[in-house]
């Protein structure tokens, strides 16, 4: 966890005080449609391990015990809604895999309120919330999670594996990256030092 935390926790070394932690996620609602980004409110980390495992840092580092309550940045949440009305919003659920989820898994996943599924994310968020920075989280929604019916929902009919979400990944990749670069280069994110240029409520 240490090691996937180390891009962040650079980043802010350089002086980074806002980061965008993308991912491709499996969907829980199966009237979402497929190829679409997601904007994460929140997550679940049943990966099984912290960043933040071990002494406190020193200083000026804050202490390990970080306030998780507002991780995804809702003032970022808001900016994203106004440039791209319509998108949808889900918590992300954060398995530590490299197996996909299995039929119980998924819907344990939803019982408690999550819609998004995937095994990255929460490590950096973490880390990056413990930093205080400012985060924003989008899931390519790339297939429905551990098999998922479109009707009925939640009954598993056939496997899954990389060979169905990678294309579509790889097809989608390009439309959110230029989607976040339209929301950069309008200033209505960040300001002048990788501020927001709207007011925070965390």
């Amino acid at each position: 966890s240490s090691d996937l935390a180390h891009g962040v926790r650079t980043a802010w070394s350089a002086g980074c005080r806002t980061v965008i932690l993308t991912n491709a996620a499996g969907i829980l609602n199966p009237d979402w449609p497929l190829g679409r980004p997601i904007v994460i409110t929140d997550h679940i980390n049943y990966t099984g391990v912290s960043p933040l495992t071990g002494p406190n840092p020193p200083a000026p580092l804050p202490g390990r015990f970080a306030d998780m309550s507002a991780a995804y940045t809702p003032a970022l949440r808001e900016l994203v809604h106004r440039l791209e009305p319509g998108l949808p919003e889900g918590v992300y659920f954060g398995l530590r895999g490299p197996q996909f989820e299995t039929p119980a898994e998924i819907r344990m996943a939803s019982i408690l309120g999550a819609s998004l599924v995937g095994m990255s994310t929460v490590t950096e968020a973490i880390a990056a919330s413990h930093l205080r920075m400012r985060i924003l989280g989008l899931s390519l929604a790339t297939n429905l999670a551990g098999s998922i019916r479109r009707r009925p929902a939640f009954s598993c009919s056939a496997s899954i594996t990389r060979s169905i979400a990678v294309p579509l990944t790889l097809a989608r990749a390009a439309l959110v990256g230029r989607a976040v670069a339209r929301w950069i280069a309008r200033r209505q994110m960040f300001g002048r030092k990788g501020r927001i240029s709207a007011p925070l409520r965390r």
